[in-house]
């Protein structure tokens, strides 16, 4: 894949394990293939929906960072309040 390519990707709407899937990758591939191009930013962010649906939804971190292609310290940080409470409604739970 070229950058150019690449870069064309990124700045579709599509997330990380979306376009790994497009490219017929698993997400560990994906991710070495992203090492390949540091400087191109992928700046997915996750709808007011999507962070709706992770703070209801039962499963680990780690399924939920993989189905919607953040770290799982977003995940975390969603499900505890720390950030997108505005969003969510939730209060910020103390340590």
């Amino acid at each position: 894949m070229t950058e150019k390519e690449f870069a064309a990707l990124a700045a579709s709407s599509l997330t990380q394990v979306q376009a790994a899937k497009q490219l017929g990758l698993s997400f560990e591939q994906f991710r070495a293939l992203r090492e390949q191009f540091p400087h191109i930013r992928w700046d997915r962010k996750l709808s007011a929906e999507q962070i709706k649906a992770i703070y209801a939804d039962k499963r680990s971190n780690r399924v939920l960072a993989e189905v919607y292609g953040v770290d799982q310290s977003i995940i975390s940080k969603i499900r505890s309040g720390r950030c997108y409470n505005a969003i969510t409604g939730a209060a910020q739970r103390s340590k």
